[in-house]
């Protein structure tokens, strides 16, 4: 194996070790604030609801989108 595909083969090993620690340490970050998550105001639960909303409605939009396309294309 030459040096670059050395020096190639460390940078992608490194690249996804980093991106481990990084999920790793946002799940343990994440259960340290869930105890204290129960004290929401409503204003902040209402908006979250709306945010989750949205989000499901693009997903099917989306989702609606991907199946006409894929019709017509057939």
């Amino acid at each position: 194996m030459s040096k670059a595909q050395y020096i190639l083969l460390v940078g992608i090993i490194g690249l996804y070790g980093l991106l481990f620690v990084t999920l790793v340490f946002r799940a343990l970050s994440s259960l340290r604030r869930s105890p204290r998550r129960e004290v929401v105001s409503p204003q902040l639960e209402k908006i979250s609801r709306v945010v989750a909303r949205a989000r499901q409605s693009r997903a099917w939009t989306r989702a609606v989108w991907r199946g006409t396309l894929a019709h017509e294309a057939h």
